[in-house]
């Protein structure tokens, strides 16, 4: 709206929707069985997509008794540019959290920022990528094994409508994005007690306590420096009290200070790992709270977890 009588009034419309269109895969992993299995946090994920803007500002003339003397106020003869709206097919990369009460969706640090914009002079208003639309709620498909109610695929939806915040502008911002899950692995996490203290010998070995549940289980089992892993905000923002600490998600990458093989039969405990330089190395960092990592299975169907934590005892 005109402020003064040298001011024009102006109207405009605009729209830009914006087409997510299918991406690259990316192994993600769950924890957790059947409607209680959740993610961790998704980083780096391509996202492909069409944007179509169109979009206009049209002024009028001051309201000036005479017009003249506002040749250089709003109005004037200024040739205005020349819009560049039209398609764009873009891409970028996010980062997506699912596992809160409050999923987070947003553009991941390692994608590439643009020098330019996308369009110059194409006005329009409200969210577009690699902002998007709040609230953020998430729909997860059961995603464990099939004899607990999961399902072998599934789609989880994300959607949340932003109302447009600017003045004189009505309209709002809505969002519909859909992950596609195939289910590459499922492994029954590897067990151990809680509170443990792992005795040293003299020669630097220590018998880690985890257990097969059942079947064979095989893979590697490590001690990590730091405990971060095991105290994860996946872990915070997601724990009911209800929930078990472990396993969890190895959610960030620790210093390792001993790791071996295992090959364990159903029911049966104990992997011993060697700490280089043995109970001289051991007693320094006895406070320190390691986690117990697992991997198993390989490449795409490689999974990583933390079994529990432990303080060595030397």
């Amino acid at each position: 709206m005109p402020s003064s009588e040298c001011d024009a009034p102006s109207s405009g419309h605009g729209t830009d929707e914006q087409t997510f269109l299918p991406g690259g895969a990316q192994t993600v992993q769950f924890n957790g069985v059947g409607s209680t299995a959740f993610p961790s946090t998704i980083s780096g994920l391509e996202l492909r997509y069409d944007e179509d803007r169109e979009g206009s500002i049209t002024e009028g003339q001051p309201a000036a008794a005479n017009p003249a003397s506002c040749s250089l106020a709003s109005g004037g003869e200024a040739t205005p540019p020349t819009p560049d709206c039209g398609t764009r097919n873009l891409s970028t990369q996010i980062d997506v959290d699912l596992s809160s009460a409050a999923p987070r969706l947003g553009e991941s640090p390692a994608a590439s920022v643009a020098n330019e914009p996308h369009y110059k002079d194409c006005p329009v208003f409200g969210q577009s990528v690699p902002a998007f639309a709040t609230p953020l709620v998430a729909a997860l498909p059961p995603l464990g094994p099939t004899n607990v109610g999961g399902l072998p695929s599934g789609r989880a939806t994300l959607e949340a409508t932003e109302p447009i915040g600017e003045a004189d502008v009505a309209g709002q911002t809505t969002l519909k994005l859909e992950l596609q899950f195939l289910r590459v692995l499922v492994v029954d996490a590897m067990g151990m007690p809680a509170d443990v203290n792992l005795s040293v010998d003299g020669q630097g070995d220590a018998t880690v306590p985890i257990e097969c549940p059942s079947g064979t289980c095989s893979g590697t089992v490590a001690l990590e420096l730091g405990g971060f892993a095991s105290g994860s905000s996946v872990i915070r923002a997601h724990g009911a009290a209800a929930q078990p600490r472990f396993p969890a998600p190895a959610s960030v990458a620790e210093p390792t200070i001993a790791s071996a093989r295992f090959q364990l039969k159903a029911h049966h405990r104990g992997v011993r790992v060697r700490l280089p330089g043995g109970r001289r190395f051991a007693k320094p960092i006895a406070s320190t709270l390691l986690d117990v990592v697992v991997s198993q299975g390989s490449g795409k169907g490689r999974v990583r977890y933390v079994a529990g934590d432990v303080h060595l005892w030397a």
